[in-house]
């Protein structure tokens, strides 16, 4: 068995798959672990042990990076268990509290990974979290030092309460994300049957934001097939909302008149403006200034800073990155007049104060709410008519 795992490890490499040659090497780690089983003494036990130490480090490295980060929390967990065994088999007093040190430090590392995530689901969060409770447990067993045991007890107790957290949430996130999913499409059908433009689309607006809402509490669960209509219903809504929006010619709101304006290039509502303060925050959560209902954005995803005469960007940790010019960025980064930006499925321009000056006459402020926009019939933030 172990032939056939390790000939999968090497087909693995040569397709150059990191997530599939992370698994690989923690296939070959299981694989070695029921030789441990089978060992006869402690030698042969200690040049596995050494093995799985080798491959498994492999996974932690191939797995760094990756987006979901799941395999490289399982990563660490596997390693924290192997360290355990490890102890386990130690004599030497001094020698087992390092491996335990060194488990803790792995299931410790694995759990921050997942709960930093805005990737993730409840139902592996929870394992998770079984997991390095039940690694704790075999640790607590292994120690006879007074204060090391209270602070396992402590972690113990700490990781059991968010266990259960988990699942509770699980449970939550599973009702409310079909409510919602019901919801969105009840009002994507209701919208078909409207006959009035607006109306029309306030409807599947309500039912585009149901919808990105609901795949998102769904993709947390074990409902990915659920989070998936959720997600091609948003996209349907959307394409219907962008065929709803009519141009006309500005002149029936108050104009922009200076200062460095971000708009989007293409994307949902197109053409929409936004004034730049001294820090812009980005992103789909709510209190970002500048809020994108797109699942393919992170909850605070990038920000904007006035440096000088000119603006820096900072992605924020983002999970599926900001790009400038095409460019994914690592770094902050410099913004000039005209640069593009591209967040999810958002493309912005960026203009300087003479041309967002030159462009007054195709950006409007709606008098009702204050969003900068294009030229509409209505304003796409809070539905006011600017006719």
């Amino acid at each position: 068995m172990l032939t056939e795992i390790l000939a999968q490890l090497e087909d693995a490499k040569r397709e150059g798959s990191h997530e599939r040659v992370g698994t690989a090497h923690l296939a070959v780690v299981s694989a070695l672990g029921e030789m441990v089983e089978q060992a006869e003494g402690p030698e042969q036990r200690q040049g596995l042990y050494s093995m799985m130490l080798e491959h498994v480090g492999e996974a932690v490295k191939v797995h760094q990076g990756l987006d979901p980060p799941w395999g490289l929390a399982q990563a660490h967990l596997v390693n924290a268990a192997i360290l355990a065994d490890i102890a386990q088999d130690e004599e030497s007093a001094e020698a087992r509290l390092e491996y335990v040190s060194k488990s803790v430090d792995h299931c410790h590392q694995a759990l921050t990974i997942m709960g930093e995530s805005d990737q993730f689901h409840y139902q592996i969060l929870s394992d998770a979290h079984a997991m390095a409770v039940a690694t704790l447990l075999r640790l607590r067993s292994l120690v006879e030092n007074d204060e090391v045991q209270q602070a396992l007890d402590g972690m113990i107790e700490a990781y059991s309460e968010n266990l259960g957290a988990s699942l509770a949430w699980d449970i939550r996130h599973q009702g409310e994300g079909n409510d919602l999913l019901f919801l969105a499409r009840m009002l994507n059908t209701l919208a078909d049957g409207l006959e009035d433009p607006e109306e029309r689309l306030e409807a599947v607006k309500t039912a585009f934001e149901a919808a990105l809402e609901a795949a998102e509490m769904l993709w947390h669960t074990g409902n990915p097939d659920l989070a998936r209509a959720a997600g091609d219903l948003a996209e349907e809504a959307k394409g219907k909302i962008e065929a709803l929006e009519v141009t006309i010619p500005a002149g029936d709101a108050t104009l922009i008149t200076s200062g460095w304006q971000l708009t989007i290039a293409s994307g949902l509502n197109a053409g929409q403006g936004f004034p730049l303060g001294d820090r812009v925050r980005l992103g789909r959560a709510e209190g970002n200034d500048i809020r994108l209902a797109d699942k393919r954005v992170s909850r605070h995803h990038a920000m904007l800073e006035r440096v000088g005469h000119g603006y820096l960007i900072t992605d924020q940790g983002s999970s599926n990155g900001t790009y400038v010019n095409g460019v994914r960025i690592n770094q902050p980064t410099a913004l000039h007049s005209g640069d593009t930006i591209k967040i999810g499925d958002t493309q912005f321009t960026i203009l300087g104060e003479k041309v967002a000056t030159d462009r007054i006459k195709e950006t409007i402020v709606c008098p009702a709410c204050g969003a900068w926009i294009a030229s509409r019939k209505f304003c796409t933030q809070c539905g006011a008519p600017l006719g």
